[in-house]
């Protein structure tokens, strides 16, 4: 690719020079880098609707213009890092070229463990799948409209243990899984503690508790079951919402929507009518009691679990941690293998 000193064309020969050399490669690094750290602050793979309402219209069109909502998979992510695995490789072969011992051997093998693990980044961010579920204990899903293709997955079980001061000690959930060749198998999984099988991760990241009720509008009975703290619009015209609270141990003394323990003592369901930000009626209600707030009646029937899981396949992983073990390998050859001379008395 280089040409002679005695070429016409110097310019061109100083223009590769500098494209493939080692200065730029570390420039590619660390730009790579700085990128990868904006794709951590930035919430990746919203709904675009997601970034106007969280980060403002003006700066949400930035990201999403930008694809700073999708910065691994984006086309300038993965040219950069092309680029930098062409630089590294042309490194590569140029100090193979001029090895003399096993110590330059060891450097190589570290430019070539850049490449493994861009290449195995670069099949985690194309092929890569996560989803976010909340299921209830005896609910299932199937996830073929998440990107995993003849997936079910149904919680059996949940339970949380407590410290003596109340404190979650650790929560986990029981599940079967149906995996992808139609094989039915069980799993457990716990905080810290996650489940993996066939290529398929599930982590367990949090959980609460799924209110069944009812309430009327208009003389028609509206069934609902919603997650801890959701709402249900009962007229759209006047922006008016039933918003609800569970509280595990109702202070019945103080009224305060603190539960005094996380125990399931005194179960009470606080709903609220709330016009726009306004507060119109409230009322705490026990287990199969029903009460009315202003003229819409709202019945309480029971609660349960649900457990929040983290479904995720990442096909990368694999390629990554063989990037890093060949990464400790040139290491330990570049700089803890002792060095031997070539001849008596010559200096390393």
């Amino acid at each position: 690719m280089f040409k002679s000193g005695n070429d016409s064309n110097p310019g061109e020969n100083e223009f590769f020079r500098f494209l493939f050399s080692m200065k730029t490669g570390l420039f590619l690094l660390l730009l790579l880098a700085a990128l990868a750290s904006i794709g951590s602050f930035i919430s990746q793979g919203q709904e675009p609707a997601y970034y106007v309402k969280h980060q403002g219209k003006f700066l949400g069109s930035i990201i999403l213009m930008l694809s700073l909502n999708k910065v691994y998979s984006s086309w300038w992510f993965i040219g950069l890092g092309l680029f930098l695995c062409i630089n590294v490789l042309f490194c590569s072969v140029q100090r193979m070229k001029k090895m003399t011992d096993y110590k330059q051997f060891g450097s190589v093998i570290l430019h070539l463990s850049i490449l493994v693990i861009f290449t195995g980044s670069l099949i985690s961010g194309l092929t890569g799948n996560k989803s976010y579920i909340e299921l209830g204990v005896g609910d299932s899903v199937q996830l073929a409209d998440r990107n995993f293709p003849n997936i079910k997955l149904k919680v059996t079980d949940f339970k949380i243990d407590f410290y003596e001061n109340h404190e979650p000690k650790q929560y986990q959930s029981k599940f079967s899984l149906t995996t992808e060749a139609g094989k039915k198998v069980q799993g457990q999984i716990s905080v810290n503690h996650p489940f993996t099988r066939d290529g398929i991760k599930i982590y367990q990241q949090s959980y609460g508790y799924l209110i069944h009720g009812q309430v009327e509008v208009a003389g028609k009975a509206v069934s609902f079951e919603l997650a801890n703290g959701k709402e249900i619009l009962l007229d759209a015209k006047q922006k008016l919402h039933l918003k609800i609270l569970f509280i595990p141990d109702f202070d019945e003394q103080g009224k305060t929507l603190q539960s005094k323990t996380p125990m399931l003592r005194n179960p009470k369901l606080v709903c609220a009518l709330v016009k726009g930000k306004e507060i119109l009626a409230a009322r705490d209600l026990a287990p199969g009691e029903t009460k009315e707030l202003r003229g819409y009646p709202v019945t309480f029937y029971s609660y349960r679990y649900f457990t929040g899981l983290e479904v995720k396949r990442d096909k990368g992983t694999a390629v990554v941690f063989s990037g890093f073990a060949l990464l400790l390998g040139g290491l330990a050859v570049r700089y803890l293998v002792p060095y031997k001379n070539k001849r008596r008395g010559e200096k390393p």
